[in-house]
């Protein structure tokens, strides 16, 4: 790929209180060639270049000395898909001077990208579609941040999204080829809490629980491959003097697979070494994924079948160097 692009950004400070942002963005990719082999045989060997057209504005109002009004508004234009436009606002508010609550409203989009919408295949068999749209989201969120002590910081949060136009590969019963459409109409919601407790610069742990109901609005059905529970902890604290370790949690509850089976919910565990050498600019570390090597599994796809669930990686190593100047 090739591509070259231009931005620019004004901003304008109306009073005091006001400050206006406006900005555009340009990109171009001249040069996008997409090759598919197999068996040692190239099946697909094509150039789709396309450019992006974007402005924005936004405008940042404080109302009060305890309360700020942000509105903005984005459009974009696709050569491949045409046009999309994206509002969004906040309200935020400050109550005391340890909590901060946030009423946020924003549309936002996914455009397709270029094997959605022109790959095809003979043998598969699987057709293009020139007719996809971007995938469109609406989200409502509620934020409390509070802070409980010097330390430790906490936030909540409920909110609710809407998502339409989301692309799927599809299948059509009665000749077996394979497109993708903007089938789903999608919507959650559910409440996230965090805790962040830091010391210092090498003491630091947090927590962090979701909960989300995610649902197709056409059948009523939970959505596939979405956990309902998520929960993430982890430490970071010093060894010795030049190294420093950190372990993270993570766990997920049980999803859904495109049959209506259950994978089993799993506990991976992470951890990362860093080491500061002599030398100001070199920089180590050690990373070990899945400590315990558990074995857990997520759905497939329909371009997966008949695989139900994909077996993830277990125990992975990997070590890293940086040098910087």
């Amino acid at each position: 790929m090739r591509a070259w692009g231009a931005e620019g950004r004004f901003r304008w400070d109306l009073s005091a209180e006001n400050r206006l942002i406006l900005g555009s963005e340009y990109k171009n990719n001249f040069t996008t060639q997409y090759q598919s082999w197999y068996n040692d045989t190239l099946n697909y060997d094509k150039s789709f270049p396309y450019r992006i057209v974007s402005l924005y504005l936004q405008d940042e109002l404080q109302l009060f000395e305890n309360l700020m009004l942000t509105i903005g508004i984005r459009r974009d234009h696709y050569s491949s898909i045409g046009n999309t436009t994206n509002p969004r606002a906040s309200l935020v508010y400050f109550p005391l001077p340890s909590s901060t609550l946030k009423l946020l409203y924003g549309e936002a989009y996914r455009a397709p990208n270029i094997y959605e919408m022109y790959y095809e295949d003979v043998a598969t068999p699987q057709v293009a579609n020139l007719n996809l749209t971007a995938e469109k989201i609406r989200t409502y969120e509620i934020v409390l941040e509070q802070r409980f002590s010097a330390p430790l910081l906490g936030t909540f949060s409920i909110f609710n999204y809407d998502m339409n136009n989301l692309i799927d590969l599809t299948v059509d019963p009665s000749t077996s080829i394979q497109q993708f459409k903007n089938v789903n109409h999608i919507r959650s919601a559910g409440f996230e809490s965090s805790f962040i407790y830091s010391l210092d610069s090498r003491w630091k742990g947090y927590m962090n629980y979701s909960f989300q109901f995610t649902k197709d609005v056409a059948t009523k059905l939970k959505l596939t491959n979405s956990p309902s529970h998520l929960v993430q902890g982890g430490i970071g604290f010093p060894v010795f003097k030049e190294i420093s370790a950190a372990v993270e949690c993570r766990y997920e509850s049980k999803r859904l697979t495109i049959y209506r089976t259950e994978t089993d919910p799993y506990f991976p565990t992470n951890m990362n070494i860093t080491v500061k050498t002599p030398s100001q600019h070199l920089r180590g570390s050690f990373q070990i994924r899945n400590l315990f090597n558990i074995s857990y599994a997520t759905p497939g796809g329909i371009d997966n079948e008949p695989v139900v669930v994909i077996p993830q990686d277990g125990r992975m190593y990997s070590v890293r160097l940086e040098y910087s100047l």
